[in-house]
Protein backbone atom coordinates (compact mmCIF):
# COMPACT_ATOMS: atom_id res chain seq x y z
CA UNK A 1 0.00 0.00 0.00
CA UNK A 2 2.95 2.45 0.69
CA UNK A 3 4.34 2.62 -2.85
CA UNK A 4 0.68 2.97 -4.49
CA UNK A 5 0.35 5.94 -1.37
CA UNK A 6 3.40 7.56 -2.75
CA UNK A 7 2.21 7.24 -6.24
CA UNK A 8 -0.88 9.05 -5.77
CA UNK A 9 0.77 11.53 -3.77
CA UNK A 10 3.60 11.82 -6.65
CA UNK A 11 0.47 12.25 -9.63
CA UNK A 12 -1.19 14.21 -6.90
CA UNK A 13 1.76 16.79 -7.00
CA UNK A 14 2.06 16.78 -10.80
CA UNK A 15 -1.46 17.62 -11.09
CA UNK A 16 -0.81 20.50 -8.88
CA UNK A 17 2.78 21.47 -11.09
CA UNK A 18 -0.09 21.91 -14.16
CA UNK A 19 -2.41 23.56 -12.17
CA UNK A 20 0.00 26.54 -11.40
CA UNK A 21 1.98 26.38 -14.47
CA UNK A 22 -1.60 26.45 -16.33
CA UNK A 23 -2.69 29.74 -13.85
CA UNK A 24 0.94 30.90 -14.87
CA UNK A 25 0.53 31.19 -18.48
CA UNK A 26 -2.74 33.15 -17.77
CA UNK A 27 -5.53 29.64 -18.47
CA UNK A 28 -7.29 30.07 -14.68
CA UNK A 29 -10.82 29.94 -14.76
CA UNK A 30 -12.48 33.27 -14.86
CA UNK A 31 -15.75 33.93 -12.58
CA UNK A 32 -19.05 32.82 -14.24
CA UNK A 33 -21.84 35.48 -13.85
CA UNK A 34 -24.00 33.88 -16.24
CA UNK A 35 -27.18 31.20 -15.42
CA UNK A 36 -29.81 29.25 -17.20
CA UNK A 37 -32.62 31.84 -18.55
CA UNK A 38 -35.42 29.58 -20.38
CA UNK A 39 -35.76 32.00 -23.55
CA UNK A 40 -32.94 33.52 -23.93
CA UNK A 41 -30.37 30.83 -23.14
CA UNK A 42 -28.59 32.37 -20.29
CA UNK A 43 -28.99 35.72 -17.96
CA UNK A 44 -26.85 37.38 -15.66
CA UNK A 45 -27.14 36.84 -12.48
CA UNK A 46 -28.91 38.53 -10.24
CA UNK A 47 -26.70 40.74 -7.66
CA UNK A 48 -23.70 38.91 -8.08
CA UNK A 49 -20.29 40.94 -7.65
CA UNK A 50 -17.17 39.22 -9.35
CA UNK A 51 -13.39 39.76 -10.66
CA UNK A 52 -12.25 38.91 -14.02
CA UNK A 53 -8.67 38.75 -14.04
CA UNK A 54 -5.81 38.41 -16.64
CA UNK A 55 -2.40 39.18 -17.53
CA UNK A 56 -3.84 42.41 -19.48
CA UNK A 57 -6.97 43.36 -17.35
CA UNK A 58 -8.30 43.49 -13.95
CA UNK A 59 -12.21 44.05 -13.54
CA UNK A 60 -14.88 43.84 -11.47
CA UNK A 61 -18.74 43.31 -12.03
CA UNK A 62 -21.22 44.57 -10.08
CA UNK A 63 -24.12 43.09 -11.29
CA UNK A 64 -27.69 44.34 -10.44
CA UNK A 65 -30.76 43.29 -8.87
CA UNK A 66 -32.39 43.56 -11.97
CA UNK A 67 -29.38 41.52 -13.61
CA UNK A 68 -27.82 44.44 -15.31
CA UNK A 69 -24.65 45.48 -15.10
CA UNK A 70 -24.64 49.19 -13.09
CA UNK A 71 -26.78 51.06 -10.81
CA UNK A 72 -30.89 49.97 -11.22
CA UNK A 73 -32.64 52.16 -13.23
CA UNK A 74 -36.73 52.85 -12.36
CA UNK A 75 -38.77 51.65 -14.91
CA UNK A 76 -40.85 55.16 -15.08
CA UNK A 77 -38.83 58.10 -15.84
CA UNK A 78 -38.69 61.32 -14.01
CA UNK A 79 -39.83 64.45 -15.16
CA UNK A 80 -37.18 65.89 -17.66
CA UNK A 81 -35.40 62.52 -17.98
CA UNK A 82 -34.00 60.84 -20.89
CA UNK A 83 -33.15 57.65 -21.51
CA UNK A 84 -31.11 55.15 -23.84
CA UNK A 85 -31.24 51.40 -24.19
CA UNK A 86 -28.05 49.38 -24.56
CA UNK A 87 -28.33 45.98 -26.60
CA UNK A 88 -25.51 43.84 -26.89
CA UNK A 89 -22.75 41.28 -26.10
CA UNK A 90 -19.15 41.71 -24.10
CA UNK A 91 -18.26 44.74 -25.62
CA UNK A 92 -21.58 46.22 -24.56
CA UNK A 93 -21.38 44.53 -21.06
CA UNK A 94 -17.62 46.13 -20.79
CA UNK A 95 -16.06 42.64 -20.57
CA UNK A 96 -12.48 43.98 -20.41
CA UNK A 97 -12.93 47.50 -18.66
CA UNK A 98 -14.25 49.13 -15.55
CA UNK A 99 -17.70 50.90 -15.86
CA UNK A 100 -16.31 54.32 -15.95
CA UNK A 101 -14.27 53.26 -19.00
CA UNK A 102 -16.93 51.57 -20.84
CA UNK A 103 -17.55 53.27 -24.31
CA UNK A 104 -21.62 53.59 -22.95
CA UNK A 105 -20.31 55.44 -20.02
CA UNK A 106 -18.55 57.83 -21.61
CA UNK A 107 -21.06 58.85 -23.86
CA UNK A 108 -23.50 59.00 -21.25
CA UNK A 109 -21.29 61.36 -18.73
CA UNK A 110 -20.65 63.38 -22.10
CA UNK A 111 -23.89 64.12 -23.18
CA UNK A 112 -24.69 64.69 -19.18
CA UNK A 113 -22.29 67.41 -19.48
CA UNK A 114 -24.27 69.26 -21.92
CA UNK A 115 -27.08 69.99 -19.45
CA UNK A 116 -29.09 66.41 -19.86
CA UNK A 117 -30.76 64.12 -17.25
CA UNK A 118 -29.69 61.17 -18.95
CA UNK A 119 -30.04 57.75 -17.42
CA UNK A 120 -28.39 55.01 -19.56
CA UNK A 121 -29.20 51.01 -19.14
CA UNK A 122 -26.76 48.64 -20.34
CA UNK A 123 -28.27 45.43 -21.70
CA UNK A 124 -25.08 44.10 -22.80
CA UNK A 125 -24.20 40.05 -22.01
CA UNK A 126 -21.62 37.91 -22.66
CA UNK A 127 -21.76 36.01 -25.63
CA UNK A 128 -25.08 37.01 -26.91
CA UNK A 129 -25.63 37.58 -30.63
CA UNK A 130 -28.49 39.17 -32.47
CA UNK A 131 -31.25 37.30 -31.39
CA UNK A 132 -30.92 37.30 -27.94
CA UNK A 133 -30.20 41.06 -27.93
CA UNK A 134 -33.33 41.89 -29.86
CA UNK A 135 -35.53 39.19 -28.01
CA UNK A 136 -34.21 40.88 -24.65
CA UNK A 137 -35.00 44.34 -26.17
CA UNK A 138 -38.44 43.57 -27.09
CA UNK A 139 -39.02 41.98 -23.69
CA UNK A 140 -37.08 43.64 -21.20
CA UNK A 141 -35.80 46.90 -22.63
CA UNK A 142 -38.87 48.24 -23.67
CA UNK A 143 -39.86 48.26 -19.84
CA UNK A 144 -37.73 51.48 -19.23
CA UNK A 145 -39.40 53.67 -21.98
CA UNK A 146 -36.11 54.48 -23.98
CA UNK A 147 -36.16 57.62 -25.83
CA UNK A 148 -33.07 55.64 -28.10
CA UNK A 149 -32.51 52.42 -28.65
CA UNK A 150 -29.39 51.41 -29.43
CA UNK A 151 -28.62 47.98 -31.26
CA UNK A 152 -24.52 46.89 -30.62
CA UNK A 153 -23.55 44.07 -33.43
CA UNK A 154 -20.19 42.34 -33.92
CA UNK A 155 -19.21 40.28 -36.60
CA UNK A 156 -18.96 37.04 -35.01
CA UNK A 157 -22.84 37.53 -33.76
CA UNK A 158 -23.87 36.50 -37.35
CA UNK A 159 -22.45 32.69 -36.89
CA UNK A 160 -23.92 32.24 -33.36
CA UNK A 161 -27.04 33.25 -34.51
CA UNK A 162 -27.53 30.38 -37.02
CA UNK A 163 -26.19 27.83 -34.36
CA UNK A 164 -28.60 26.74 -31.27
CA UNK A 165 -26.40 26.56 -28.57
CA UNK A 166 -23.53 28.66 -27.03
CA UNK A 167 -20.63 26.94 -25.34
CA UNK A 168 -22.64 24.93 -22.31
CA UNK A 169 -25.96 26.50 -23.12
CA UNK A 170 -29.04 26.19 -25.41
CA UNK A 171 -29.75 29.61 -26.85
CA UNK A 172 -32.76 30.37 -28.83
CA UNK A 173 -33.09 29.93 -32.89
CA UNK A 174 -35.39 32.18 -34.94
CA UNK A 175 -37.03 31.54 -37.89
CA UNK A 176 -36.85 34.01 -41.04
CA UNK A 177 -40.42 34.95 -39.32
CA UNK A 178 -38.82 36.20 -36.07
CA UNK A 179 -40.01 33.29 -33.86
CA UNK A 180 -37.91 31.44 -32.12
CA UNK A 181 -38.37 27.29 -33.31
CA UNK A 182 -36.42 25.46 -30.50
CA UNK A 183 -37.99 26.58 -27.03
CA UNK A 184 -38.59 25.75 -24.21
CA UNK A 185 -34.63 25.83 -23.90
CA UNK A 186 -33.46 23.01 -21.42
CA UNK A 187 -31.65 23.80 -18.35
CA UNK A 188 -28.05 22.55 -18.71
CA UNK A 189 -27.40 22.41 -14.85
CA UNK A 190 -24.84 23.38 -12.89
CA UNK A 191 -21.09 22.66 -13.86
CA UNK A 192 -18.97 20.98 -11.68
CA UNK A 193 -16.32 22.35 -9.17
CA UNK A 194 -13.40 21.43 -11.51
CA UNK A 195 -14.89 22.63 -14.30
CA UNK A 196 -15.20 26.21 -12.98
CA UNK A 197 -12.69 26.57 -10.29
CA UNK A 198 -9.55 24.92 -11.96
CA UNK A 199 -7.77 25.63 -15.26
CA UNK A 200 -7.22 21.84 -15.56
CA UNK A 201 -10.72 21.67 -15.98
CA UNK A 202 -11.06 24.79 -18.00
CA UNK A 203 -8.38 23.07 -20.28
CA UNK A 204 -10.39 19.76 -20.54
CA UNK A 205 -13.50 21.54 -21.29
CA UNK A 206 -12.10 23.63 -24.54
CA UNK A 207 -10.71 20.50 -25.25
CA UNK A 208 -14.29 17.97 -25.29
CA UNK A 209 -15.97 21.22 -27.08
CA UNK A 210 -13.40 22.68 -29.74
CA UNK A 211 -14.46 25.57 -31.75
CA UNK A 212 -16.09 24.84 -34.62
CA UNK A 213 -13.83 24.77 -37.83
CA UNK A 214 -14.35 24.16 -41.31
CA UNK A 215 -12.20 24.32 -44.51
CA UNK A 216 -13.26 27.04 -46.99
CA UNK A 217 -13.75 26.03 -50.79
CA UNK A 218 -10.70 25.66 -52.54
CA UNK A 219 -8.46 25.58 -49.13
CA UNK A 220 -7.23 22.64 -46.95
CA UNK A 221 -6.62 24.42 -43.82
CA UNK A 222 -9.45 25.04 -41.48
CA UNK A 223 -10.94 28.16 -39.64
CA UNK A 224 -13.68 29.11 -36.95
CA UNK A 225 -16.66 28.78 -38.46
CA UNK A 226 -17.38 32.35 -37.29
CA UNK A 227 -14.72 34.04 -38.92
CA UNK A 228 -16.55 32.19 -42.20
CA UNK A 229 -18.20 36.10 -42.10
CA UNK A 230 -15.30 37.59 -43.88
CA UNK A 231 -15.18 35.51 -47.05
CA UNK A 232 -15.88 36.60 -50.02
CA UNK A 233 -17.05 33.65 -51.46
CA UNK A 234 -19.97 33.17 -48.59
CA UNK A 235 -20.90 29.81 -47.29
CA UNK A 236 -24.12 28.08 -46.91
CA UNK A 237 -23.97 28.70 -42.92
CA UNK A 238 -23.08 32.08 -42.72
CA UNK A 239 -25.84 32.95 -45.71
CA UNK A 240 -28.68 31.36 -43.61
CA UNK A 241 -27.28 32.81 -40.31
CA UNK A 242 -27.36 36.19 -41.97
CA UNK A 243 -31.34 35.33 -42.57
CA UNK A 244 -31.74 35.12 -39.01
CA UNK A 245 -30.08 38.07 -37.93
CA UNK A 246 -32.31 40.23 -40.78
CA UNK A 247 -34.89 38.26 -38.62
CA UNK A 248 -33.48 39.63 -35.56
CA UNK A 249 -32.57 43.22 -36.79
CA UNK A 250 -36.44 43.59 -37.46
CA UNK A 251 -37.44 42.25 -34.49
CA UNK A 252 -35.61 45.25 -32.39
CA UNK A 253 -36.35 47.72 -35.44
CA UNK A 254 -40.25 46.70 -34.97
CA UNK A 255 -39.67 46.81 -31.49
CA UNK A 256 -38.93 49.99 -31.26
CA UNK A 257 -40.48 51.13 -33.59
CA UNK A 258 -44.00 50.17 -31.74
CA UNK A 259 -43.28 52.80 -29.36
CA UNK A 260 -42.34 55.44 -30.35
CA UNK A 261 -38.43 55.12 -29.58
CA UNK A 262 -36.07 55.99 -32.55
CA UNK A 263 -33.40 52.78 -32.94
CA UNK A 264 -29.81 53.00 -34.42
CA UNK A 265 -27.36 49.71 -35.02
CA UNK A 266 -23.67 50.09 -34.14
CA UNK A 267 -20.85 47.82 -35.70
CA UNK A 268 -18.55 47.33 -33.54
CA UNK A 269 -15.42 46.49 -35.57
CA UNK A 270 -13.02 43.64 -35.12
CA UNK A 271 -9.97 43.75 -34.19
CA UNK A 272 -8.23 43.06 -37.49
CA UNK A 273 -10.20 46.39 -39.22
CA UNK A 274 -8.06 48.49 -36.93
CA UNK A 275 -4.81 47.67 -36.46
CA UNK A 276 -2.82 46.44 -39.32
CA UNK A 277 -0.73 43.92 -37.32
CA UNK A 278 -3.65 42.14 -35.79
CA UNK A 279 -4.62 42.08 -39.50
CA UNK A 280 -1.47 40.51 -40.45
CA UNK A 281 -1.54 37.58 -37.46
CA UNK A 282 -5.17 36.70 -38.67
CA UNK A 283 -3.90 36.24 -42.30
CA UNK A 284 -1.29 34.06 -41.43
CA UNK A 285 -3.33 32.06 -38.91
CA UNK A 286 -5.77 30.94 -40.88
CA UNK A 287 -3.76 30.92 -43.85
CA UNK A 288 -5.93 33.78 -45.57
CA UNK A 289 -5.34 36.44 -48.55
CA UNK A 290 -6.49 39.89 -49.53
CA UNK A 291 -8.16 37.81 -52.52
CA UNK A 292 -10.46 35.55 -50.33
CA UNK A 293 -11.71 37.39 -47.55
CA UNK A 294 -12.41 41.00 -46.60
CA UNK A 295 -12.61 42.48 -43.21
CA UNK A 296 -15.26 44.92 -43.62
CA UNK A 297 -17.50 42.44 -45.36
CA UNK A 298 -19.42 42.10 -42.33
CA UNK A 299 -19.72 45.59 -41.16
CA UNK A 300 -20.88 46.37 -44.43
CA UNK A 301 -23.80 43.69 -44.52
CA UNK A 302 -25.14 44.53 -40.97
CA UNK A 303 -25.98 48.13 -42.14
CA UNK A 304 -27.75 46.53 -45.17
CA UNK A 305 -29.45 44.75 -42.66
CA UNK A 306 -30.46 47.98 -40.68
CA UNK A 307 -31.61 49.53 -43.72
CA UNK A 308 -34.10 46.96 -44.58
CA UNK A 309 -35.50 46.85 -40.99
CA UNK A 310 -35.93 50.82 -41.76
CA UNK A 311 -33.21 51.86 -39.09
CA UNK A 312 -30.17 54.14 -38.98
CA UNK A 313 -26.62 51.59 -39.02
CA UNK A 314 -23.27 53.08 -37.49
CA UNK A 315 -19.81 51.77 -38.60
CA UNK A 316 -17.47 53.72 -36.53
CA UNK A 317 -14.20 51.86 -38.19
CA UNK A 318 -13.12 54.62 -40.15
CA UNK A 319 -12.71 56.69 -36.20
CA UNK A 320 -11.05 53.87 -34.78
CA UNK A 321 -8.59 53.56 -37.71
CA UNK A 322 -7.59 57.03 -37.21
CA UNK A 323 -6.91 56.83 -33.61
CA UNK A 324 -4.88 53.44 -34.05
CA UNK A 325 -2.65 54.98 -36.64
CA UNK A 326 -1.46 57.59 -34.52
CA UNK A 327 -0.34 55.19 -32.03
CA UNK A 328 -3.22 54.60 -29.41
CA UNK A 329 -3.78 50.57 -28.80
CA UNK A 330 -7.56 50.25 -28.87
CA UNK A 331 -7.71 46.58 -28.60
CA UNK A 332 -5.51 44.40 -26.28
CA UNK A 333 -2.91 42.01 -27.62
CA UNK A 334 -4.13 38.43 -26.56
CA UNK A 335 -7.87 39.20 -25.92
CA UNK A 336 -9.71 41.02 -28.71
CA UNK A 337 -12.00 43.13 -26.68
CA UNK A 338 -11.55 47.17 -26.75
CA UNK A 339 -8.80 48.69 -24.42
CA UNK A 340 -10.21 51.80 -22.06
CA UNK A 341 -8.67 53.90 -25.07
CA UNK A 342 -10.41 51.82 -27.50
CA UNK A 343 -13.82 52.65 -25.69
CA UNK A 344 -13.07 56.21 -25.73
CA UNK A 345 -12.60 56.11 -29.53
CA UNK A 346 -15.70 54.26 -29.96
CA UNK A 347 -17.61 57.15 -27.39
CA UNK A 348 -16.47 59.76 -29.36
CA UNK A 349 -17.05 57.97 -32.81
CA UNK A 350 -20.77 56.87 -31.61
CA UNK A 351 -21.04 60.70 -30.59
CA UNK A 352 -20.34 62.50 -33.80
CA UNK A 353 -22.23 60.02 -35.44
CA UNK A 354 -25.91 60.77 -33.47
CA UNK A 355 -25.05 64.41 -33.83
CA UNK A 356 -24.36 64.22 -37.41
CA UNK A 357 -27.55 62.43 -38.02
CA UNK A 358 -29.35 64.72 -35.71
CA UNK A 359 -30.55 62.80 -33.23
CA UNK A 360 -28.79 64.30 -30.28
CA UNK A 361 -30.60 67.55 -30.79
CA UNK A 362 -34.05 65.35 -30.18
CA UNK A 363 -32.36 64.60 -26.58
CA UNK A 364 -33.89 66.76 -24.33
CA UNK A 365 -31.68 69.30 -22.16
CA UNK A 366 -32.87 70.20 -19.28
CA UNK A 367 -30.11 72.09 -17.41
CA UNK A 368 -27.03 74.04 -17.65
CA UNK A 369 -24.27 72.66 -20.04
CA UNK A 370 -21.50 71.64 -17.60
CA UNK A 371 -18.23 73.92 -17.96
CA UNK A 372 -15.71 72.94 -20.66
CA UNK A 373 -13.15 71.82 -18.61
CA UNK A 374 -15.32 68.97 -17.52
CA UNK A 375 -15.58 68.03 -21.50
CA UNK A 376 -11.69 67.82 -21.40
CA UNK A 377 -12.41 64.84 -19.16
CA UNK A 378 -13.75 62.73 -21.99
CA UNK A 379 -10.82 63.25 -24.58
CA UNK A 380 -8.13 61.32 -25.59
CA UNK A 381 -5.13 61.02 -23.65
CA UNK A 382 -1.61 60.62 -25.18
CA UNK A 383 -0.48 57.41 -26.15
CA UNK A 384 1.41 55.52 -23.42
CA UNK A 385 4.94 54.17 -24.39
CA UNK A 386 5.57 50.33 -24.22
CA UNK A 387 7.88 49.27 -21.39
CA UNK A 388 9.20 46.20 -22.59
CA UNK A 389 11.86 47.99 -24.25
CA UNK A 390 13.40 49.46 -20.79
CA UNK A 391 12.55 45.76 -18.98
CA UNK A 392 14.66 44.13 -21.88
CA UNK A 393 17.43 46.74 -21.76
CA UNK A 394 17.68 46.48 -18.39
CA UNK A 395 18.03 42.84 -18.58
CA UNK A 396 20.33 42.62 -21.19
CA UNK A 397 22.70 45.02 -18.74
CA UNK A 398 22.43 42.83 -15.73
CA UNK A 399 22.93 39.22 -17.61
CA UNK A 400 26.09 40.77 -19.74
CA UNK A 401 27.51 42.04 -16.38
CA UNK A 402 26.45 38.67 -14.75
CA UNK A 403 28.27 36.43 -18.22
CA UNK A 404 31.60 38.78 -18.07
CA UNK A 405 31.74 38.14 -14.57
CA UNK A 406 32.03 34.44 -14.39
CA UNK A 407 33.91 33.80 -17.60
CA UNK A 408 36.50 35.92 -17.49
CA UNK A 409 38.53 33.78 -19.96
CA UNK A 410 36.47 34.71 -23.05
CA UNK A 411 36.69 38.13 -25.05
CA UNK A 412 34.87 40.64 -23.24
CA UNK A 413 32.71 41.73 -25.90
CA UNK A 414 31.37 38.24 -26.70
CA UNK A 415 29.36 38.81 -23.24
CA UNK A 416 27.00 41.40 -24.46
CA UNK A 417 26.23 39.56 -28.11
CA UNK A 418 26.09 36.78 -26.52
CA UNK A 419 23.03 37.70 -23.81
CA UNK A 420 21.78 39.72 -26.60
CA UNK A 421 21.29 36.16 -28.91
CA UNK A 422 19.80 34.93 -25.84
CA UNK A 423 17.78 37.27 -24.69
CA UNK A 424 16.46 37.38 -28.54
CA UNK A 425 15.74 33.72 -28.63
CA UNK A 426 13.89 33.57 -25.37
CA UNK A 427 11.54 37.13 -26.06
CA UNK A 428 10.84 35.65 -29.67
CA UNK A 429 9.91 32.42 -28.25
CA UNK A 430 7.49 34.35 -25.79
CA UNK A 431 5.97 36.75 -28.16
CA UNK A 432 5.39 34.41 -30.80
CA UNK A 433 4.10 31.77 -28.76
CA UNK A 434 1.76 34.41 -27.06
CA UNK A 435 0.51 35.65 -30.40
CA UNK A 436 -0.37 32.46 -31.77
CA UNK A 437 -2.12 30.66 -29.00
CA UNK A 438 -4.74 33.94 -29.04
CA UNK A 439 -6.11 32.94 -32.31
CA UNK A 440 -5.34 28.90 -31.35
CA UNK A 441 -6.37 28.36 -27.89
CA UNK A 442 -5.16 24.69 -28.25
CA UNK A 443 -1.72 25.80 -29.13
CA UNK A 444 -0.12 26.20 -25.93
CA UNK A 445 -1.04 22.46 -24.62
CA UNK A 446 -0.09 20.96 -27.93
CA UNK A 447 3.28 23.13 -27.66
CA UNK A 448 3.47 21.51 -23.65
CA UNK A 449 2.49 17.70 -24.58
CA UNK A 450 5.50 18.19 -27.96
CA UNK A 451 8.45 19.60 -25.45
CA UNK A 452 7.49 16.59 -22.70
CA UNK A 453 7.16 14.33 -25.65
CA UNK A 454 10.78 15.04 -26.62
CA UNK A 455 12.04 14.93 -23.00
CA UNK A 456 10.70 12.14 -22.48
CA UNK A 457 12.91 10.37 -26.09
CA UNK A 458 16.27 11.87 -24.86
CA UNK A 459 15.84 10.29 -21.41
CA UNK A 460 14.42 7.66 -22.07
CA UNK A 461 17.89 5.82 -21.81
CA UNK A 462 17.99 6.63 -18.11
CA UNK A 463 14.30 5.50 -17.08
CA UNK A 464 15.85 2.38 -16.10
CA UNK A 465 18.26 4.15 -13.24
CA UNK A 466 15.24 6.47 -12.23
CA UNK A 467 13.27 3.33 -12.16
CA UNK A 468 15.95 1.22 -9.99
CA UNK A 469 17.01 4.51 -7.59
CA UNK A 470 12.89 4.45 -6.76
CA UNK A 471 12.59 1.21 -6.32
CA UNK A 472 15.11 1.36 -4.04
CA UNK A 473 13.90 4.06 -1.99
CA UNK A 474 10.80 1.84 -1.68
CA UNK A 475 12.45 -1.20 -1.11
CA UNK A 476 14.34 0.60 2.45
CA UNK A 477 11.05 2.12 3.35
CA UNK A 478 11.52 5.48 2.39
CA UNK A 479 8.66 6.04 0.35
CA UNK A 480 7.84 8.95 2.01
CA UNK A 481 10.41 10.57 -0.12
CA UNK A 482 9.45 9.28 -3.56
CA UNK A 483 6.80 12.31 -4.42
CA UNK A 484 10.09 14.70 -3.02
CA UNK A 485 12.43 12.77 -5.16
CA UNK A 486 10.28 12.48 -8.55
CA UNK A 487 10.26 15.87 -8.08
CA UNK A 488 14.02 16.42 -8.11
CA UNK A 489 14.45 14.23 -11.01
CA UNK A 490 12.36 15.47 -13.01
CA UNK A 491 13.86 18.87 -12.66
CA UNK A 492 17.42 17.38 -13.20
CA UNK A 493 16.41 15.49 -16.51
CA UNK A 494 14.93 18.85 -17.73
CA UNK A 495 18.44 20.32 -16.87
CA UNK A 496 20.39 17.49 -18.68
CA UNK A 497 18.20 17.55 -21.60
CA UNK A 498 18.47 21.55 -22.15
CA UNK A 499 22.60 20.71 -21.81
CA UNK A 500 22.40 18.47 -24.54
CA UNK A 501 19.42 19.76 -26.59
CA UNK A 502 20.35 23.74 -27.82
CA UNK A 503 17.48 24.03 -30.00
CA UNK A 504 15.13 23.12 -26.52
CA UNK A 505 17.01 24.67 -24.57
CA UNK A 506 15.48 28.50 -24.96
CA UNK A 507 12.10 26.64 -24.06
CA UNK A 508 13.53 24.68 -21.07
CA UNK A 509 14.99 27.83 -19.49
CA UNK A 510 12.19 29.95 -19.90
CA UNK A 511 10.58 27.38 -17.37
CA UNK A 512 13.07 28.19 -14.70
Amino acid sequence: MKPLAALLVGVALLLLVLEGGLRMAGRAPQPRINRFHPTLGWEKEPGKTSRKETSEFDVTFAINERGLRGPIVPFEKADGETRIVFAGDSFCLGYTVEERDLFLEILAARLRSEGRNLSVVNGGTEGYSTDQEALWFRDEGLRYAPDLAILCFYPNDVFWSGEGSYLRYPKPLLGENGVPTNLPLSDPGRESWFATRTALGKLIGALRSPTPTFAPAGRSKAIPKEEGVFLKEEPPFIAAAWRRVDAAVRIFADAARSKGVRAVGVSIPHKIQVHEDARRVFESVNGLTADVYDPNRASRRFLESCAAAGMLGVNPVNELRARASKGHRLYYEKDWHLTPAGNRALAGALYDRLEEFGILSRLQVSRAPAPPALVELFSHPPARKPVWPYVLGLAWLLLTVGYAVSYKDEPTLLAPVKTALFLALVSGIIFGVSRAAAAVPWLPAAFVAALLGFVLWKAAGRLGTTAELLGSFSRRGHWYMLPLLVVMVSIGTLLVVAASSPLVAPFIYTLF
